[in-house]
């Protein structure tokens, strides 16, 4: 690059580029789902997503006409995904592991849009260490997707309220209608999008929190920013103050670094002049403290988004797509609640106490993270408007809701945790220094010796002192009318560095007393002798003391973790032990062997859970006259007389929910009566949730 060449505004910064601060955290997020992926065996819900995405499609749209119709474009989605990858545990948690690192990503981005780079790397990483994060995004069910939708709309809201364009409306109407799809309860996030939008379009972007952060207060992670202690000693022009011109060209300018503010910035600094910029003198693209975009006549005048009425008319209009795709399913499933939603209780206050808890999948972790967020909360002012409103009011609102209808559920929520991490990144970005400024060399260290040549000042152009010299009586003798003595070596008169002396005769001429205290040098010029050279605090300084806080939420969620790697079910302290029950089966199974369930029509699924760990190993199910998929349902239908769907079977295999002494006790009605009557017990194996007996004729 030619040394005439600048760098191009909005580019690489000083210190890291852009790219980490939201790879890292993908990253990271997907090193830490991936771990496990496939070790917990599918829980209920789970089999659920199984069941339906391995039917036919005809068969897979009946049965969103009979339940699960909010989940069947999910089902959808799954069923073309198996297609190509299979249906192990870990084909089908592979595109939530993928979602949720996506989501982390895009949780650092936004961060770093609303609150700084050191906020959204710290957001994404606290994301990342999760418990939640790992439970949803091993799991084969659409809240991952949820979770990275929610996060990508709102960040598509911010970059289209600011810099408005068909094209990112359009790609933000696409996400909202796509999140809808997948989880229509997660719609409850454009709660916080219309205020965003309302104050956008009454007051501009500075009320709703979302005006561009100035290049001067952006983060560059710790890293040392060149030396600003002389506006005109920098050898980057970018270092240099935007000088705005008053009047007509050649009339005196100031730099914009001393007007006064219009309006406060996130932490009271300064970073645009209060004066209006015109067409003739405007800054030029990159000027520091000036955003590319919010050059003169590039946006209008007001604080760089479109005017208000337009503002609101295009995210209305992007909203159509939402309405027209969602509605319909939306009163499908309205009709399907009452079995969909059966084992739901209405919500209570003590809900609200556990939610934390249960959103991050840890007491410990959810308590410590509701209180970084409250604390981000406060350090970033209005800029917390968005993201706390998109934390808040979906618990509002469905809790609001839940009191009327059974629909609180805490996993509902998940895709309100990213903007929980964004506060509490900007929590802990506030712990640490917001930039590492060279410190002044102190006069009492050795400076190294000079190793170039010294930046030359700007030439003095103070007019010479005209003051006429004092030609009365003198002590030593009679006054000189000569020309007047200067320091060795030319140097001028009271300049740095030189010793004036006053005429032979004349009275000492008053000097302003010389400064004693250290200076800051410019980048390439030399310390003083006897002091230190500027020294600049290494990269990094502060980051590594919140990077442990950030480990130490880590393993505070250790233990749970290691238990949600071992069994999906909440709690944990009631798992069902699919596999461990299907093992026993396969081991005993002889030919003409026969199955029967009970309970058929719970939420355990033991059927679906011994079909999907047996396939066709699996003992013929003989009282079902039925199964799910000609039910268009996730139950089967059996026989009205179990004493004749059972004659010719000598061997019967029971599974049972729940531990059971005497597992025939715990079958009721006809088809209990039938077993006790004609098979008596042989064996009873009890597996964690689940009972399996052995019984014959």
């Amino acid at each position: 690059m030619s040394a005439f060449t600048e760098p191009a505004a909005g580019r690489a910064r000083p210190g890291w580029p852009g790219w980490p601060v939201w790879a890292l955290p993908g990253l990271v997020t997907l090193a830490i789902t991936l771990v496990g992926l496939g070790h917990a065996q599918p829980w209920r819900d789970e089999l659920a997503t199984w069941s339906a995405a391995t039917r036919p499609l005809p068969d897979l749209a009946r049965l969103t006409r009979t339940i699960d119709a909010a989940t069947g474009p999910y089902y959808l989605l799954i069923h073309a995904w198996t297609a190509l990858a299979g249906t192990s545990p870990t084909a089908l948690r592979l595109p939530s592991a993928l979602a949720m690192a996506t989501a982390a990503a895009l949780t650092a981005r936004l961060g770093a849009r609303l609150a700084g780079d050191r906020a959204g790397l710290l957001a994404g990483l606290l994301f990342a260490v999760l418990p939640a994060t790992s439970r949803y995004g091993q799991e084969a069910r659409p809240y991952a997707l949820a979770t990275l939708l929610a996060v990508l709309a709102t960040l598509l809201l911010v970059n289209a309220l600011c810099r408005p364009s068909r094209r990112r409306w359009a790609g933000y109407a696409v996400t909202v209608a796509a999140l809808g799809l997948l989880h229509l309860i997660a719609l409850t996030v454009l709660a916080a999008h219309a205020v965003a939008v309302l104050l956008t379009a009454a007051r501009g972007p500075t009320a709703a929190g979302l005006d561009p952060l100035p290049q001067t207060r952006r983060d560059t992670l710790d890293a040392p920013p060149p030396s600003r202690g002389h506006p005109w000693r920098s050898t980057h022009a970018g270092d240099r103050p935007w000088v705005e011109h008053h009047g007509c060209h050649g009339a005196p300018q100031t730099p914009m670094a001393f007007h006064p503010p219009a309006t406060p910035t996130v932490g009271g600094t300064p970073w645009l002049s209060g004066r209006p910029v015109s067409g003739e003198h405007e800054a030029p693209p990159g000027a520091p403290g000036v955003e590319p975009w919010e050059v003169a006549g590039a946006v209008p005048a007001r604080t760089g988004c479109a005017p208000g009425r337009r503002v609101l008319a295009w995210w209305l209009l992007a909203l159509v797509p939402a309405v027209a795709l969602v509605a319909p399913l939306a009163l499908v499933a309205r009709g399907q609640r009452g079995r969909q939603l059966d084992w739901v209780d209405l919500a209570r206050l003590p809900d609200l106490v556990s939610l934390p808890g249960g959103l991050a999948q840890s007491g410990v972790v959810g308590g410590f993270l509701l209180g970084l967020a409250a604390l981000g909360t406060v350090r970033l002012g209005r800029r917390a408007l968005l993201p706390g409103a998109a934390a808040l009011l979906p618990v509002l609102l469905l809790f609001t809701a839940g009191t009327l209808l059974p629909l609180w559920v805490t996993r509902y929520l998940l895709f309100i945790v990213p903007f929980g991490c964004l506060l509490a990144g900007a929590a802990l970005a506030a712990a640490t220094p917001a930039g590492t400024r060279p410190a002044v060399a102190g006069p009492l260290e050795s400076a190294p010796p000079d190793t170039g040549p010294a930046e030359t000042a700007p030439p003095d152009t103070t007019p010479p002192d005209t003051t006429p010299p004092d030609t009365g009586p003198a002590e030593t003798g009679p006054a000189e009318t000569g020309p007047r003595k200067t320091a060795p070596g030319g140097a001028a008169p009271g300049g740095a560095g030189s010793r004036e002396t006053a005429p032979r005769g004349t009275a000492p001429r008053e000097t302003a007393p010389r400064k004693t205290g250290p200076r800051e040098t410019a980048p390439g010029e030399t310390a003083p002798r006897g002091t230190a050279p500027p020294r600049a605090a290494p990269a990094g300084t502060g980051l590594g003391a919140v990077l442990a806080v950030i480990v130490l939420v880590g393993l505070l969620g250790l233990p749970d973790q290691a238990a949600l790697r071992r069994t999906h079910e909440w709690p944990r302290s009631a798992p069902v032990d699919y596999t461990g029950a299907a093992g026993i089966v396969a081991a005993g199974a002889r030919p003409g062997d026969a199955i029967v369930y009970s309970p058929r029509d719970g939420w355990l699924f033991p059927d679906l859970g011994l079909a999907y760990h047996l396939g066709s190993r699996l003992p013929r199910d003989v009282l079902v006259v039925r199964d799910q998929r000609a039910d268009a349902s996730l139950w089967a239908t059996e026989c009205g007389d179990p004493a004749r769907c059972l004659a010719g079977v000598d061997r019967v295999w029971l599974v049972v929910t729940g531990r059971r002494a005497d597992p025939l006790a715990a079958v009721p009605g006809a088809k209990g009566e039938a077993l006790r009557d004609g098979f008596p017990v042989r064996q009873v194996w009890t597996r964690p949730g689940l009972t399996v007996a052995l019984l014959a004729r």
